[in-house]
């Protein structure tokens, strides 16, 4: 459901961006109210924007009322088996180091969406970050880059400077698998604290460390013997 689009521009990205393959998608570019969607008939269903379906002046919206929309939207899908995606605006303050500062509106909407995933892009670049976090789900950072033609984004490798955090983070790790939480990283690493997230997402992502809860990690010892594992397999192909 794509309130911001026409039927034309929609059909015309979508065909850009499923490649040639065949897709099963049921467009609409009217706003439906929630009361009105069969959730049941559908596995995915996303709203893009959340701003134009939900059709509230700006005297609406305010903490309590992000929590009211987004409580019904969840409680919806839960009983539908149905997941929702809402595509929201962010308010491009690049002061915040949260991510979750960014998103328009206040803390209601972060605070009930089971998972939020924040995507942010310099203009006339093709380098984006998503970050996300979740309940059910271990937060993290990829980074991106964008296809300007097909508009689709394939993982890309972390700036110099985060692969340089990374590294200054691993080094610091105990080699014995020990656990050791966020401050302590950033203190024997001499990083900031704040971009724990960011800068110790390369690690993740290559499965050096890994988050064993909220705020702690790891390094991965068996990370190596298993790729010693696997050599002799390859040489002797």
């Amino acid at each position: 459901m794509a309130p911001e689009d026409n039927e034309r521009r929609l059909a015309g990205r979508i065909k850009v961006a499923q490649r040639g393959e065949p897709t099963e998608l049921s467009m609409y570019c009217d706003p439906i109210p929630l009361e009105d969607l069969d959730l049941r008939v559908w596995r995915l269903v996303i709203i893009d924007t959340l701003g134009q379906w939900r059709g509230m002046n700006s005297t609406q919206y305010n903490y309590q009322a992000d929590v009211k929309v987004l409580a019904a939207v969840q409680q919806a899908a839960i009983r539908s088996s149905c997941s929702m995606l809402l595509i929201h605006h962010t308010n491009k303050n690049e002061k915040f180091r949260d991510s979750l500062s960014l998103i328009s509106g206040t803390q209601g909407i972060a605070g009930t969406a089971d998972t939020t995933m924040v995507l942010t892009r310099r203009r006339n670049t093709n380098a984006a970050k998503l970050e996300f976090t979740g309940r059910d789900i271990e937060e993290g950072v990829l980074n991106l880059a964008v296809d300007e033609t097909t508009r689709m984004a394939d993982l890309a490798d972390p700036p110099q400077n985060m692969r340089e955090n990374a590294d200054r983070l691993l080094a610091v790790m105990p080699e014995d698998g020990a656990e050791i939480n966020n401050a302590q990283l950033a203190q024997l690493a001499g990083t900031d604290r704040s971009n724990m997230t960011r800068d110790i997402a390369p690690l993740l992502q290559d499965g050096s460390v890994e988050r064993v809860r909220r705020g702690e990690y790891r390094r991965r010892i068996n990370a190596v013997d298993s790729l010693q594992l696997e050599l002799p397999f390859e040489d002797a192909t």
